[in-house]
């Protein structure tokens, strides 16, 4: 044996070797061999132990760095909305490949081997499958949202091609066709039930648009179009919004019709006694009237068959509502609406309908239905009218108005068209009234575009007169023509008024030499501003129209232009209620006649109409003095009342007021004649101031007073004319 490990390095005890039997104890040694290996252990397990804490903390800090950046990433990636989320879980995939060679390049040391790699691939895998998961779902939930936006857009262009073709028929039509294909692409996994669920949601919405369209334009005709093909789609309010506007207006319609067949018998200004014999005469209501019926027949027989004819028939074309709605009023029903069904529903609220067939007789409605246009609330797409001699029913079908038998399509229901009752007094009396309010509707429309048409041609007169120019009066007869056309009411009136300033504008050309003088000698009655105040007058009292006034103005041909111009402003202040019209001059006249009491109606009358001319140069005065305000109606009122205060003017015999020669009047009946005032001078004179500016004039009393009574005017007392 090899003792050589436990032998003495030193030599010592060396000659112990020679004695034999001698043994030697190592234990020492041995214990101490065991405790250096025991401690290595422990070294060795500790630096393990440290090892694996150190890669574990490591490993978490590496997790910490993936996790931040995949929870970065993914949050970006799910921000992306439809087409944009469209490939998000390919670019989560490379997102997470990137993530991990980030970390990975950051820590190889640690994800390599050992217990950090497994803790970090654990925990990564976990992640992964769970975000994963998540982006998928959210891909698939943008992925339909983008498949909806896209539907919807294609949708929405359907719609627009109806809107874009005026909502009719082939535009509808057009979009079902094309949103067919794209419910069918879109819900077609769903199953059929989805659909045509979805079918029918687009074709109310498309109906619904083209209808308010219609609704907005007030297309009635193509409003009763739509609800007679395309009822089945539409929502019930809106259908029966719609029914009821086109009910109306076929009311509206058909009493027109009723009254424009009276002005045409009767006259557009007949009274209402004349109108309710002609109802009386022509509106046999529910009576028997077969012989009207038969004619309109054979009149309508071959007519051309046109959905959505005039109701009235004015092309020549019916479809079997209008028809039937004129054989109604044959009968004294005035059907609310073309639509088949809506009559039916009308008659029925009458108590007029039955269903046995052995109780048809001529002039019953029949109502079928199964001809593919179904509609309304009983279904009824069709309807004609029974005639007894043929036993067919008269319609107007797709091959015109001709007779079809009674079976020809299945019968829903019957109508009873005449009943042996007359209308009754306040029928007729109804009847009257609305035909009548619609003459006057009528009358009041035309006279009111008349005085349109007359006043624009009276505005071109006047254009003519004032350029300067004298015109014979065919020009002034040219230049109305376009305005008055075939108007006979307006042709005569303004023929009429064009002669006036022609013949005004002759008289001006050959009395050119002495324009100025005649313009002068009528100064006193059309030229100052008295006339201005007549006109006013006239106006207020409602004694002259805005036509004659134009007239009036037209056909003087002593009128200076300046004074026209300021009858013309004279004229748009009454039209707007300005200037002088700005008061109640009602209640002026009451306040003042209070106030002075003693006057007799006629003659205060009389003086008012006076006074108002001689306030009126009271108001100008007070315009100059108040930067062109108008007073108040108050004080009007004062000055009139002290225009029309009486008094007398007193001459030889006596003085103001008493004895001798004498004179009743007061200042408005002075300023009529042009006289400002009167003052007593003394002696038996007066100072007289003439208006306007004409001076002041002393002159005898009795000479003032002799001269008022011959009834001269102020100029003519002073200058002694």
């Amino acid at each position: 044996m090899d003792f050589s490990p436990f032998q003495n390095k030193e030599g010592v005890g060396a000659p112990a070797a020679q004695i034999t039997r001698v043994q030697y104890s190592n234990q020492g040694e041995q214990a101490l061999a065991q405790a250096q290996g025991e401690t290595g252990n422990v070294l060795a397990k500790g630096a393990m132990a440290l090892k694996d804490q150190v890669e574990q903390t490591q490993a978490l800090a590496a997790n910490n760095m993936y996790n931040k950046l995949m929870s970065e990433g993914t949050f970006e990636l799910m921000q992306k909305k439809e087409e944009g989320a469209l490939n998000i879980t390919e670019e989560y995939d490379k997102l997470q490949q990137k993530t991990r060679d980030a970390v990975f390049a950051k820590y190889k040391g640690v994800l390599r081997y050992g217990t950090g790699a497994r803790a970090f691939n654990e925990f990564t895998e976990r992640d992964n499958v769970t975000r994963r998961m998540n982006v998928m779902r959210y891909q698939q939930e943008q992925f339909e949202a983008y498949k909806d936006t896209q539907y919807k857009n294609a949708l929405d262009v359907c719609n627009d091609t109806i809107l874009e073709y005026g909502g009719n028929d082939a535009a509808i039509d057009m979009a079902f066709n094309r949103s067919d294909a794209l419910i069918e692409g879109r819900w077609g996994g769903y199953g059929q039930e989805k659909v045509k669920e979805q079918q029918e949601v687009f074709r109310r919405q498309a109906v619904g648009q083209a209808m308010s369209l219609a609704m907005q334009t007030a297309d009635f005709k193509r409003m009763d179009e739509i609800c007679n093909k395309y009822g089945q789609y539409m929502d019930g309010n809106q259908r029966a919004a719609a029914l009821g506007a086109v009910r109306k207006h076929a009311q509206q319609e058909l009493e027109f019709g009723e009254a424009q067949n009276a002005i045409k018998e009767l006259g557009i200004e007949a009274s209402r006694d004349a109108v309710k014999a002609w109802v009386q005469k022509n509106a046999h209501g529910n009576t028997p009237n077969l012989d009207s019926f038969y004619a309109f027949c054979k009149q309508t027989e071959g007519a051309k068959y046109q959905l959505g004819a005039p109701l009235n028939g004015a092309n020549g074309k019916y479809d079997c509502g209008s028809w039937a709605m004129q054989v109604g009023g044959l009968f004294g029903i005035q059907f609310e609406s073309r639509c088949a069904d809506e009559q039916y529903v009308q008659l029925k609220q009458m108590g007029r309908t039955f269903s046995d067939p052995n109780e048809l007789r001529t002039g019953d409605f029949v109502y079928w239905t199964g001809t593919g246009a179904e509609e309304g609330q009983y279904g009824i797409a069709h309807v004609g009218v029974y005639d007894g001699r043929s036993k067919k029913v008269w319609q107007s079908g797709l091959n015109g108005v001709a007779e079809i038998d009674v079976n020809t399509y299945k019968v829903v229901g019957f109508g009873r068209g005449v009943t042996e009752t007359p209308l009754s007094d306040m029928e007729i009396e109804e009847r009257t009234d609305k035909i009548f309010g619609g003459m006057q509707k009528q009358l009041a429309a035309r006279d009111r575009e008349d005085s349109r048409l007359f006043e624009q041609g009276q505005m071109a007169i006047m254009q003519l007169q004032n350029d300067g120019q004298y015109h014979s009066v065919a020009e002034y007869q040219s230049a109305i023509t376009s305005i008055a056309g075939d108007n006979p009411r307006v042709s005569v009136k303004l023929m009429n008024s064009a002669m006036k300033a022609g013949q005004a504008d002759q008289a001006r050309a050959e009395a050119a030499a002495n324009r100025r003088a005649a313009a002068e000698a009528a100064a006193l009655k059309i030229s100052g501003p008295e006339y201005k105040y007549q006109l006013i007058n006239a106006l207020q009292e409602g004694k002259i129209s805005i036509n004659d006034a134009y007239d009036t103005i037209i056909g003087n041909p002593h009128m200076e232009n300046s004074m026209r111009k300021e009858l013309l402003d004279v004229i748009d202040d009454y039209k707007t209620g300005k200037g002088a019209f700005k008061y109640d001059w009602g209640s002026i006249k009451q306040a003042v006649k209070t106030g002075l009491g003693g006057y007799e109606n006629g003659m205060f009358d009389s003086n008012f109409a006076v006074a108002q001319d001689s306030t009126g140069y009271l108001i100008r005065e007070y315009q100059k003095d108040h930067n062109g305000e108008m007073p108040s109606q108050q004080w009007i009122i004062e000055k009139m009342a002290g225009e029309m205060a009486p008094m007398t003017i007193s001459g030889s015999g006596g003085f103001f007021g008493f004895g001798g020669n004498k004179i009743d009047t007061n200042e408005a009946q002075l300023f009529n004649i042009g006289i400002a005032s009167v003052v007593d001078a003394g002696n038996g004179e007066s100072v007289v101031t003439l208006i306007n500016g004409g001076g002041a004039y002393r002159i005898k009393t009795d000479d003032l007073i002799n001269g008022m009574q011959n009834g001269k005017s102020g100029k003519e007392i002073v200058y002694g004319g």
